[in-house]
Protein backbone atom coordinates (compact mmCIF):
# COMPACT_ATOMS: atom_id res chain seq x y z
CA UNK A 1 0.00 0.00 0.00
CA UNK A 2 1.55 3.51 -1.18
CA UNK A 3 1.74 6.25 1.54
CA UNK A 4 -0.77 8.20 -0.26
CA UNK A 5 -3.53 5.26 0.14
CA UNK A 6 -2.39 4.91 3.56
CA UNK A 7 -3.25 8.61 3.59
CA UNK A 8 -7.04 8.55 2.12
CA UNK A 9 -7.07 5.02 4.47
CA UNK A 10 -6.47 7.42 7.66
CA UNK A 11 -9.00 9.85 6.47
CA UNK A 12 -11.69 7.87 5.48
CA UNK A 13 -11.63 6.08 8.92
CA UNK A 14 -11.61 9.99 10.46
CA UNK A 15 -14.32 11.18 8.66
CA UNK A 16 -16.49 7.68 9.40
CA UNK A 17 -15.65 8.01 13.02
CA UNK A 18 -17.01 11.16 12.90
CA UNK A 19 -20.36 10.46 10.98
CA UNK A 20 -20.84 7.43 13.63
CA UNK A 21 -20.44 9.91 16.57
CA UNK A 22 -24.01 11.55 16.77
CA UNK A 23 -25.02 14.79 17.99
CA UNK A 24 -24.54 14.34 21.39
CA UNK A 25 -21.39 12.66 21.06
CA UNK A 26 -19.50 15.79 23.03
CA UNK A 27 -22.58 15.84 25.91
CA UNK A 28 -20.85 14.81 29.25
CA UNK A 29 -21.76 11.36 30.25
CA UNK A 30 -22.25 11.42 33.89
CA UNK A 31 -21.71 13.81 36.87
CA UNK A 32 -20.34 12.46 39.71
CA UNK A 33 -20.43 14.07 43.13
CA UNK A 34 -18.52 14.31 46.24
CA UNK A 35 -20.56 13.81 49.52
CA UNK A 36 -18.88 17.45 50.37
CA UNK A 37 -20.84 19.00 47.74
CA UNK A 38 -24.18 17.22 48.36
CA UNK A 39 -23.98 18.50 51.97
CA UNK A 40 -23.84 21.90 50.97
CA UNK A 41 -26.45 21.44 48.23
CA UNK A 42 -29.79 20.12 48.39
CA UNK A 43 -30.79 20.43 45.08
CA UNK A 44 -27.61 17.84 44.44
CA UNK A 45 -28.90 14.98 46.70
CA UNK A 46 -27.53 12.04 44.35
CA UNK A 47 -23.57 11.04 43.79
CA UNK A 48 -24.19 10.18 40.07
CA UNK A 49 -26.30 11.55 37.54
CA UNK A 50 -26.38 10.19 34.14
CA UNK A 51 -26.35 12.51 30.84
CA UNK A 52 -30.23 12.64 30.67
CA UNK A 53 -30.80 14.22 33.51
CA UNK A 54 -27.79 17.01 33.48
CA UNK A 55 -30.47 19.37 32.03
CA UNK A 56 -32.84 19.77 34.49
CA UNK A 57 -30.36 19.54 37.33
CA UNK A 58 -28.19 22.53 36.23
CA UNK A 59 -31.40 24.43 35.44
CA UNK A 60 -32.42 23.77 38.95
CA UNK A 61 -29.59 24.46 40.06
CA UNK A 62 -29.49 27.93 38.09
CA UNK A 63 -32.86 28.96 39.52
CA UNK A 64 -31.69 28.34 43.12
CA UNK A 65 -28.11 29.23 43.32
CA UNK A 66 -29.37 32.63 41.65
CA UNK A 67 -31.77 33.57 44.22
CA UNK A 68 -29.68 32.22 46.87
CA UNK A 69 -26.32 34.88 45.40
CA UNK A 70 -29.05 37.63 44.92
CA UNK A 71 -30.19 36.96 48.83
CA UNK A 72 -27.07 36.62 49.42
CA UNK A 73 -25.12 40.00 48.21
CA UNK A 74 -28.56 42.34 47.29
CA UNK A 75 -30.61 40.80 50.23
CA UNK A 76 -33.45 40.16 48.15
CA UNK A 77 -35.44 37.15 49.30
CA UNK A 78 -37.57 34.22 47.63
CA UNK A 79 -38.75 30.48 48.54
CA UNK A 80 -35.75 29.22 46.07
CA UNK A 81 -33.11 31.22 48.21
CA UNK A 82 -33.68 28.39 51.07
CA UNK A 83 -34.32 25.52 49.03
CA UNK A 84 -30.62 26.02 47.75
CA UNK A 85 -28.97 24.60 50.70
CA UNK A 86 -30.15 22.72 53.36
CA UNK A 87 -31.75 24.11 55.83
CA UNK A 88 -29.13 23.00 59.08
CA UNK A 89 -26.71 25.08 57.14
CA UNK A 90 -28.55 27.90 55.25
CA UNK A 91 -27.51 30.92 58.20
CA UNK A 92 -24.21 29.98 58.35
CA UNK A 93 -23.42 29.42 54.03
CA UNK A 94 -25.35 33.09 54.11
CA UNK A 95 -22.71 34.56 56.41
CA UNK A 96 -19.48 32.85 54.13
CA UNK A 97 -17.15 34.98 52.93
CA UNK A 98 -16.08 35.84 49.21
CA UNK A 99 -13.12 33.38 49.20
CA UNK A 100 -12.91 30.02 50.96
CA UNK A 101 -13.84 26.41 49.78
CA UNK A 102 -17.55 26.71 51.05
CA UNK A 103 -18.00 29.77 48.63
CA UNK A 104 -16.68 27.56 45.54
CA UNK A 105 -19.17 25.08 46.60
CA UNK A 106 -21.82 28.39 46.77
CA UNK A 107 -21.04 29.23 43.53
CA UNK A 108 -21.74 33.28 44.23
CA UNK A 109 -18.19 33.84 43.05
CA UNK A 110 -16.71 31.91 40.16
CA UNK A 111 -13.98 31.63 38.05
CA UNK A 112 -14.46 31.29 34.61
CA UNK A 113 -11.23 33.37 33.41
CA UNK A 114 -8.01 31.35 32.84
CA UNK A 115 -4.96 32.80 34.59
CA UNK A 116 -2.92 29.99 33.06
CA UNK A 117 -0.54 31.35 30.70
CA UNK A 118 0.36 29.14 27.74
CA UNK A 119 -0.87 25.86 29.43
CA UNK A 120 -0.77 24.02 26.27
CA UNK A 121 3.77 24.01 26.47
CA UNK A 122 3.33 21.60 29.41
CA UNK A 123 0.57 19.54 27.25
CA UNK A 124 2.83 19.53 24.41
CA UNK A 125 5.80 17.99 26.06
CA UNK A 126 3.32 15.73 27.44
CA UNK A 127 2.51 14.47 23.97
CA UNK A 128 6.49 15.02 22.74
CA UNK A 129 7.70 12.38 25.77
CA UNK A 130 5.03 9.80 25.22
CA UNK A 131 6.36 10.06 21.21
CA UNK A 132 9.98 9.34 22.12
CA UNK A 133 9.16 5.77 24.12
CA UNK A 134 6.67 3.20 23.54
CA UNK A 135 3.66 5.29 22.87
CA UNK A 136 0.68 4.50 25.33
CA UNK A 137 -2.93 3.34 23.77
CA UNK A 138 -4.66 6.58 24.18
CA UNK A 139 -4.32 9.67 27.06
CA UNK A 140 -7.47 9.55 29.67
CA UNK A 141 -7.47 13.17 30.72
CA UNK A 142 -8.21 15.08 33.99
CA UNK A 143 -7.82 18.99 34.40
CA UNK A 144 -9.65 21.39 36.65
CA UNK A 145 -10.48 24.85 34.99
CA UNK A 146 -12.73 25.94 32.34
CA UNK A 147 -10.17 25.97 28.86
CA UNK A 148 -7.80 23.35 30.36
CA UNK A 149 -9.32 20.47 30.00
CA UNK A 150 -10.63 21.32 26.52
CA UNK A 151 -7.04 22.41 25.44
CA UNK A 152 -5.85 18.82 26.64
CA UNK A 153 -8.22 17.36 24.27
CA UNK A 154 -6.68 19.42 21.85
CA UNK A 155 -3.12 18.32 22.49
CA UNK A 156 -3.55 15.14 23.68
CA UNK A 157 -6.55 13.76 21.55
CA UNK A 158 -7.96 12.31 24.81
CA UNK A 159 -10.06 9.08 24.96
CA UNK A 160 -11.44 10.16 28.51
CA UNK A 161 -12.28 13.76 29.33
CA UNK A 162 -13.21 14.58 32.82
CA UNK A 163 -14.06 18.40 33.95
CA UNK A 164 -12.84 18.33 37.69
CA UNK A 165 -14.06 21.48 40.18
CA UNK A 166 -15.62 21.72 43.34
CA UNK A 167 -18.19 25.17 41.43
CA UNK A 168 -21.15 23.37 39.97
CA UNK A 169 -21.02 26.79 37.65
CA UNK A 170 -17.72 26.08 36.16
CA UNK A 171 -18.80 22.26 35.74
CA UNK A 172 -22.56 23.89 33.95
CA UNK A 173 -20.41 26.32 31.67
CA UNK A 174 -18.33 22.96 30.55
CA UNK A 175 -21.78 21.20 29.97
CA UNK A 176 -22.98 24.50 27.85
CA UNK A 177 -20.08 24.31 25.64
CA UNK A 178 -20.25 20.77 24.84
CA UNK A 179 -23.61 21.43 24.04
CA UNK A 180 -22.30 23.54 21.46
CA UNK A 181 -20.22 21.38 20.21
CA UNK A 182 -22.97 18.74 19.68
CA UNK A 183 -24.64 21.22 17.72
CA UNK A 184 -21.92 22.10 15.45
CA UNK A 185 -21.97 26.08 16.45
CA UNK A 186 -18.26 26.63 16.98
CA UNK A 187 -17.16 26.00 13.55
CA UNK A 188 -15.44 29.36 12.95
CA UNK A 189 -14.47 32.08 15.08
CA UNK A 190 -17.51 34.14 13.78
CA UNK A 191 -19.33 31.08 14.14
CA UNK A 192 -17.90 31.35 17.83
CA UNK A 193 -18.50 34.95 18.61
CA UNK A 194 -22.25 34.55 17.56
CA UNK A 195 -22.55 31.44 20.44
CA UNK A 196 -20.87 32.60 22.91
CA UNK A 197 -23.33 35.02 24.73
CA UNK A 198 -25.61 31.47 25.32
CA UNK A 199 -22.70 30.64 28.15
CA UNK A 200 -24.55 33.36 30.20
CA UNK A 201 -21.72 33.24 32.89
CA UNK A 202 -23.07 34.58 36.05
CA UNK A 203 -21.75 35.62 39.33
CA UNK A 204 -18.22 35.93 37.86
CA UNK A 205 -14.85 36.62 40.52
CA UNK A 206 -13.53 40.12 40.09
CA UNK A 207 -16.42 41.75 38.45
CA UNK A 208 -17.38 44.69 40.42
CA UNK A 209 -21.66 44.46 40.68
CA UNK A 210 -20.89 40.56 41.14
CA UNK A 211 -18.57 41.12 44.47
CA UNK A 212 -20.57 43.97 45.88
CA UNK A 213 -23.79 42.43 44.65
CA UNK A 214 -26.03 45.56 43.63
CA UNK A 215 -26.77 43.17 40.71
CA UNK A 216 -27.06 39.66 39.19
CA UNK A 217 -23.50 39.50 36.79
CA UNK A 218 -23.75 38.35 33.75
CA UNK A 219 -20.60 39.33 32.49
CA UNK A 220 -19.47 39.08 28.39
CA UNK A 221 -18.10 35.55 27.71
CA UNK A 222 -14.30 35.88 28.76
CA UNK A 223 -12.28 32.93 28.74
CA UNK A 224 -9.09 33.48 29.24
CA UNK A 225 -7.83 37.17 29.70
CA UNK A 226 -5.19 37.87 27.19
CA UNK A 227 -5.55 34.63 25.74
CA UNK A 228 -8.27 34.83 24.76
CA UNK A 229 -7.66 34.50 20.98
CA UNK A 230 -6.13 30.91 21.59
CA UNK A 231 -8.80 29.48 23.54
CA UNK A 232 -10.98 30.46 20.73
CA UNK A 233 -8.50 28.88 18.22
CA UNK A 234 -9.05 25.89 20.62
CA UNK A 235 -12.43 25.26 20.25
CA UNK A 236 -12.75 26.08 16.82
CA UNK A 237 -10.14 23.53 15.83
CA UNK A 238 -11.82 20.93 18.33
CA UNK A 239 -15.53 21.30 16.47
CA UNK A 240 -13.30 19.71 13.64
CA UNK A 241 -11.99 16.46 15.72
CA UNK A 242 -13.17 13.59 16.79
CA UNK A 243 -14.63 13.86 20.71
CA UNK A 244 -13.48 12.25 23.54
CA UNK A 245 -14.82 8.51 23.96
CA UNK A 246 -16.07 9.41 27.14
CA UNK A 247 -16.73 12.96 28.56
CA UNK A 248 -16.97 13.72 32.73
CA UNK A 249 -18.17 16.20 34.89
CA UNK A 250 -16.77 15.68 38.27
CA UNK A 251 -18.07 17.94 40.74
CA UNK A 252 -15.37 17.61 43.31
CA UNK A 253 -12.34 18.55 45.46
CA UNK A 254 -8.98 16.99 44.47
CA UNK A 255 -8.78 16.22 48.22
CA UNK A 256 -11.77 13.90 47.56
CA UNK A 257 -11.06 12.76 43.48
CA UNK A 258 -11.37 9.27 42.87
CA UNK A 259 -11.08 8.08 39.52
CA UNK A 260 -11.38 4.19 39.98
CA UNK A 261 -8.99 1.67 38.89
CA UNK A 262 -6.44 3.06 35.64
CA UNK A 263 -6.59 0.85 32.80
CA UNK A 264 -3.11 -0.68 31.03
CA UNK A 265 -1.84 0.78 28.29
CA UNK A 266 -3.67 3.89 28.81
CA UNK A 267 -1.98 6.82 30.39
CA UNK A 268 -3.63 9.42 33.42
CA UNK A 269 -2.58 12.65 32.74
CA UNK A 270 -3.80 15.68 35.43
CA UNK A 271 -3.93 19.16 34.73
CA UNK A 272 -3.50 20.50 38.55
CA UNK A 273 -3.26 23.99 37.39
CA UNK A 274 -1.72 26.16 40.84
CA UNK A 275 -4.81 24.13 42.76
CA UNK A 276 -1.53 22.09 44.94
CA UNK A 277 -0.48 25.58 46.55
CA UNK A 278 -4.45 25.86 48.32
CA UNK A 279 -3.74 22.13 49.07
CA UNK A 280 -3.14 20.39 52.63
CA UNK A 281 -0.66 18.55 52.49
CA UNK A 282 -2.72 15.77 54.35
CA UNK A 283 -5.57 16.20 50.91
CA UNK A 284 -2.62 16.40 48.47
CA UNK A 285 -1.08 12.81 50.22
CA UNK A 286 -4.61 10.92 49.99
CA UNK A 287 -4.91 12.44 46.32
CA UNK A 288 -1.44 10.85 45.46
CA UNK A 289 -2.48 7.45 46.87
CA UNK A 290 -5.66 7.01 45.47
CA UNK A 291 -3.60 7.98 41.78
CA UNK A 292 -0.93 5.53 43.06
CA UNK A 293 -3.49 2.37 44.20
CA UNK A 294 -4.93 2.34 40.50
CA UNK A 295 -2.42 2.39 38.52
CA UNK A 296 -1.96 -1.27 36.84
CA UNK A 297 1.63 -2.82 37.41
CA UNK A 298 4.72 -0.84 35.45
CA UNK A 299 1.72 2.33 34.66
CA UNK A 300 2.42 5.73 36.04
CA UNK A 301 0.64 8.72 36.00
CA UNK A 302 1.56 12.36 34.66
CA UNK A 303 0.77 15.60 36.84
CA UNK A 304 1.00 19.08 35.82
CA UNK A 305 1.21 21.84 37.95
CA UNK A 306 1.24 25.35 36.64
CA UNK A 307 2.19 28.25 38.91
CA UNK A 308 -1.05 30.53 38.21
CA UNK A 309 -0.79 33.66 36.55
CA UNK A 310 2.72 32.72 35.04
CA UNK A 311 3.82 30.91 32.01
CA UNK A 312 5.76 28.30 34.86
CA UNK A 313 4.59 24.51 34.88
CA UNK A 314 6.24 21.58 35.75
CA UNK A 315 5.66 18.07 35.19
CA UNK A 316 5.55 14.99 37.45
CA UNK A 317 5.53 11.33 37.04
CA UNK A 318 3.40 9.11 39.67
CA UNK A 319 3.92 5.92 40.49
CA UNK A 320 3.66 2.95 42.73
CA UNK A 321 6.56 1.68 44.93
CA UNK A 322 6.29 -2.44 45.63
CA UNK A 323 4.87 -1.19 49.24
CA UNK A 324 1.32 0.75 47.10
CA UNK A 325 2.77 3.96 48.70
CA UNK A 326 3.20 6.69 45.50
CA UNK A 327 6.65 8.01 44.39
CA UNK A 328 7.08 11.11 42.53
CA UNK A 329 9.59 12.11 40.15
CA UNK A 330 10.32 15.21 38.90
CA UNK A 331 10.52 15.09 34.78
CA UNK A 332 11.08 18.47 34.35
CA UNK A 333 10.32 22.33 36.43
CA UNK A 334 10.20 25.88 35.62
CA UNK A 335 11.23 28.05 38.29
CA UNK A 336 9.08 28.31 40.61
CA UNK A 337 8.21 28.03 44.24
CA UNK A 338 8.41 24.31 45.15
CA UNK A 339 4.70 22.95 45.63
CA UNK A 340 5.65 19.30 45.05
CA UNK A 341 3.18 16.56 47.07
CA UNK A 342 4.16 15.74 50.39
CA UNK A 343 5.72 11.87 48.66
CA UNK A 344 8.71 9.39 48.19
CA UNK A 345 10.58 11.59 45.60
CA UNK A 346 13.37 10.82 43.77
Amino acid sequence: MTAFHVHVTLLAVLHAGLAQAGPDAWLPDALEVSAEVRGHLAPVAQASYPREALDALFKDLRLKGDAFCRRKFNKVDSPEAAAYVPAASLAADLAVSHMGRRAMVLGCRNFFEMNDIRPERGLALVRALSKAGPAPAAFDCYAVGLMQPWMMHRELGCRRLGMVDLDWRILEAHHRLAGLLSAGKLSSVEALEAALPSLDFRWVAQRKHDVDGHSLGVAAPVLCRSQNADCKRTLVELQQRPPPARVELRLTGLEDLDLGPAEQGVRRVLFLSNALEYMSWTGTRGLLDRLAKALPRGEHALLVHHAGGTTGFGLYRLEATAAGAPRIRTLCKDEYPDVRPNATTT
